[in-house]
């Protein structure tokens, strides 16, 4: 039996039951790839291996809404296996990096 796709495309703009769906295929390892917004680092998916932040200088991949929390912050805590309890490859992709990425 073939599975359904094993990606999902997470945003704000999903309603709430996809949403939900898409957490809970995450949840059960149906889901190898989850492509979205900075919300996208909080799904629960398994064997998790990389995370890329593509354009990270931006200033969007900082929540101003509580809870308040940078996403490219968040990745580096992913990536050093802080929650997870292995460590995750993080690639932050720029033409223009941050400075704090930089230095």
């Amino acid at each position: 039996m073939i599975a359904k796709e094993a990606f999902a495309v997470v945003h704000s703009h999903l309603t709430l039951a996809k949403r939900r769906e898409a957490w809970r295929r995450c949840h059960a390892g149906d889901i190898r790839l989850a492509i979205g917004s900075r919300s996208a680092l909080f799904y629960p998916l398994q064997n998790l291996g990389l995370i890329v932040v593509d354009e990270e200088h931006e200033w969007t991949y900082k929540n101003e809404q509580s809870p308040r929390y940078h996403a490219v912050k968040v990745g580096e805590q992913i990536g050093l296996g802080l929650g997870l309890g292995k460590k995750v490859k993080l690639v932050l992709g720029s033409a223009t990096p941050s400075v704090e990425s930089w230095h």
